[in-house]
């Protein structure tokens, strides 16, 4: 059944002063006149639009009486900005823990698909974010399966090795950690990750890079 288009009630125009994601993935822009805009995690192919220095249209609906950005395109006007240090994450209202998880989980799963789908840009700030959140899973704080720790040995080190492909990145997994019989079920369980999607070097990479930080390798 084709996805019904909002009902658009008004349109706004202002110019990108910064744009941040949130810790439960909506990017969270502000204008030049200081006034914070909510972009949504369901709204992530707009991302790309709030460049910041760029003047852009956004077209509101509404939503269960609350109103929303549904639509966004740039106007073709773009002014220089001085570069500022990332702000931290808007806070958010306290919700239960429960509820958080489940937000967190979707937001990771959405944008993933998003990411590997080809939707958003591999230096989208939503990117940064899912690798950021992939490595607190891979680090303990939040991982679905506990992994032992191995006691720390002083060796020379290890000379970076060429991975192109996703499969070179199992064979790579389980020679570090011959304990793991099922590398890829090991991925999905604890990077969230399908290296059947993997499909570009560059993703092959990065996915190495953050499995590699994730597990001190």
């Amino acid at each position: 059944m084709p996805q019904q288009k909002p009902q658009i009630t008004r349109y706004a125009i202002f110019t990108v002063a910064e744009a941040t994601p949130n810790e439960y993935g909506d990017l969270i822009v502000s204008d030049t006149a200081g006034k914070e805009h909510k972009v949504g995690i369901k709204r992530a192919q707009l991302f790309d639009t709030f460049q910041v220095g760029a003047e852009v249209k956004v077209g509101y609906a509404v939503y269960k009486e609350r109103e929303y950005i549904a639509i966004a395109e740039p106007t073709g006007t773009h002014i220089s900005m001085v570069e500022k240090e990332p702000r931290q994450a808007s806070p958010t209202p306290s919700r239960g823990r429960d509820e958080d998880r489940t937000d967190r989980r979707n937001a990771l799963i959405t944008t993933k698909d998003l990411w590997l789908g080809g939707k958003i840009k591999d230096d989208n700030p939503l990117v940064t974010w899912l690798l950021a959140e992939l490595l607190i899973i891979a680090t303990g704080e939040k991982k679905t399966k506990v992994i032992e720790a191995k006691p720390t040995v002083i060796q020379t080190k290890e000379p970076e090795p060429k991975i192109k492909t996703a499969g070179e990145v199992l064979k790579w997994i389980t020679s570090k950690d011959p304990s793991i019989k099922a590398p890829r079920t090991w991925l999905s369980e604890n990077f969230a990750v399908d290296p059947k999607a993997i499909l570009t070097q560059e993703k092959v990479q990065e996915l190495y890079k953050a499995v590699k930080a994730g597990m001190n390798w």
